[in-house]
């Protein structure tokens, strides 16, 4: 595609989102009541498995930084200092990785499902899980800052968590 028609196809695309914007009514983006429900509901520790990459994990996308820990611990402790609006919950472990990182963090998205972030701040993965008793059930998809044109999707894998005692092996 030609920069003249690239420049063109964003200024087009820009123009509608602006239009939707403006036609959206106040708190249109907003989390219904009932999704914000108290953390304390899923709050403890998962042991989950995750099944095959859809697309492989690719080696220079850095897979330790988007494959989830065998464990994960959801805190009812609010992140601060968050750059959002939504209000988000600790994860531990915090990072996937020992170089610069986001602080993990999980949020309800409906009532029944969340959604839990891994991030470097350049590559990770985040899990959209729905809730079933003490199991979370749903898919892992791995992210990254870069793409280029025509390589393969992000890889993606289900995932099922089972909730457990902490500090129990």
């Amino acid at each position: 595609m030609s920069i003249g028609k690239l420049a063109i196809a964003c200024f087009v695309a820009a123009a509608s989102l602006i239009a939707g914007c403006r036609s959206m009514r106040p708190g249109a983006l907003e989390f219904p009541a009932q999704a914000r429900q108290s953390p304390s509901v899923l709050a403890g520790c998962y042991r989950h498995t995750v099944g095959a990459w859809t697309p492989p994990l690719r080696a220079q996308d850095w897979p330790a930084s988007q494959t989830p820990p065998p464990e994960f611990e959801l805190d009812p402790t609010i992140v601060s200092g968050w750059p959002s609006a939504d209000t988000v919950w600790t994860v531990r472990p915090a990072a996937l990785v020992s170089r610069r990182h986001i602080p993990a963090s999980w949020r309800y998205v409906r009532p029944d499902s969340v959604n839990i972030v891994w991030s470097t701040g350049f590559t990770g993965v985040y899990l959209r899980l729905r809730v079933v008793g003490d199991t979370l059930r749903g898919q892992a998809t791995t992210f990254r800052d870069a793409h280029i044109e025509g390589e393969p999707p992000d890889p993606r894998a289900s995932v099922v968590a089972v909730r457990h005692t902490c500090g129990a092996r």
